[in-house]
């Protein structure tokens, strides 16, 4: 058990004291990554000691742009639970990234066109993009971190329609390929810019 020192202030006149010994054990519960969310005790410890016995419940709050992942060391699976403080205990709730798309270019009309769209991502997650097409390319970054703009250019398609996907790699395995299709030459749909 690892020290838990107590300081007390004694008075300058004699005094009796009583110390009322009793176990208390570290419970280390950690965010991976630090910046994916909040993690809460109940009951709270402001040393992170507890008493033998104590039942705490774990809980997390993920941070704009992650979710909870999944529970590892002294616990696993999911939250909410509880650990029994019979011993020192660690903790880390991982959150994973999660990406999303307001807008996405996926139906364009023939002619050349030109315009963006935003990648919404937790403060740390990486990303990186790759056209699958020469006919559709990225003139801005095509990768980042966190929240980030991509910029596009499209050549106007004097044939037949046709599509192609990009490939949005991320965090975690995180892999996504949204198509994009571009009228053929003889359709009247005008592109729109985002």
């Amino acid at each position: 058990v690892a020290p838990n020192a107590r300081t007390i202030v004694v008075p300058s006149a004699a005094a009796t004291y009583t110390a009322n010994i009793g176990a208390q054990y570290l419970l280390s519960v950690m965010p991976s990554p630090v910046v994916g969310g909040s993690v809460a005790m109940t009951p709270p410890s402001a040393d992170g000691y507890y008493n033998q016995g104590t039942q705490v419940q774990i809980s997390a709050t993920p941070a704009a742009g992650y979710g909870f992942w999944y529970l590892s060391g002294d616990l696993t699976g999911a939250l909410p639970q509880s650990i029994a403080m019979n011993a020192p205990h660690t903790v880390t709730v991982n959150f994973y990234c999660q990406y999303t798309y307001p807008y996405f270019p996926s139906t364009l009309g023939s002619g050349s066109t030109a315009g963006s769209f935003r990648i919404q991502a937790g403060s740390a997650c990486s990303w990186n993009l790759t056209s699958g097409a020469n006919w559709l390319t990225l003139t801005s970054t095509s990768s980042g971190v966190g929240t980030g703009t991509v910029a596009y250019t499209v050549a106007a398609n004097s044939g037949p329609a046709r599509s192609t996907s990009l490939t949005i790699a991320g965090d975690q395995n995180y892999n996504y390929k949204p198509t994009v299709a571009q009228d053929s030459s003889t359709t009247g749909r005008p592109s729109v810019l985002s």
